[in-house]
């Protein structure tokens, strides 16, 4: 091997820009009334937080987050990442944790005041 100089970090890529630009593209055409849906959510925990800041309201919007979180980490990262990204599996179980953890602490416990 007397090439080796030649290689560039582009050159060990997994995908190329256009690929990651057209997974995003092709995740939001197939998800897209659910961004109307999660924006109203997420104005209404804005809402409830600002009026009425108490435990109730904390485990909502917790409960909330915690839901987005999860299907980011089916939707987006088992689904659709994991078919260009060895890693994409591993980063869907790690956000899954993540959400059962911010139900545990937030919603269960009621500890994210």
């Amino acid at each position: 091997m007397t090439e080796w100089w030649t290689y560039s970090p582009a050159n060990f890529l997994m995908f190329s820009a256009r690929t990651y630009y057209r997974l995003f593209e092709r995740h939001n055409a197939a998800l897209w009334p659910a961004h109307i849906l999660a924006l109203l959510a997420g104005a209404a925990v804005l809402m409830l937080l600002w009026r009425r800041p108490n435990p109730r309201t904390a485990r909502i919007a917790t409960g909330v987050l915690a839901t987005g979180w999860l299907v980011v980490a089916v939707a987006y990262f088992w689904s659709r990442y994991a078919t260009i990204h060895t890693g994409g599996r591993w980063f869907a179980v790690t956000f899954a944790v993540q959400a059962l953890a911010l139900l545990w602490w937030g919603v269960v416990r009621a500890r994210l005041e």
